[in-house]
């Protein structure tokens, strides 16, 4: 398997990961104001949205995933951009930019 598939593939398994983590944890992220961290725009529904800050996200993935150290630490060494803008880039890159709520509609639609 090519580099490209094998990213690809992690980039699913951690859009996954980050839907189930959202949907079990949502009325805590709501109460503590986490789920209103960034404003985004959505290209695939055309509107603005609003995801936990990017520190939040991988924060959350990196605990759920020890083992994305390697590919976080390889983003961190060649993303130049320092602060907020650097973990908005890392979360894009990683496919973790996407509007959680509407995808959550969309699964239970498709159950």
């Amino acid at each position: 398997m090519s580099f490209t598939e094998e990213f690809e593939n992690l980039k699913k398994e951690l859009k996954n990961e980050w839907i189930k983590y959202y949907s079990e944890n949502a009325d805590i992220l709501a109460k503590l104001e986490i789920d209103k961290g960034e404003k985004w725009k959505s290209e695939k529904y055309q509107e603005n949205y609003t995801l936990p800050r990017s520190e939040v996200i991988l924060s959350v993935l990196l605990a759920l995933r020890p083992d994305l150290k390697k590919e976080l630490d390889f983003f961190a060494e060649t993303i130049t951009v320092r602060g907020a803008g650097r973990y908005n880039i890392i979360v894009k890159k990683l496919g973790l930019s996407f509007h959680v709520k509407k995808e959550l509609e969309q699964k239970s639609l498709e159950i």
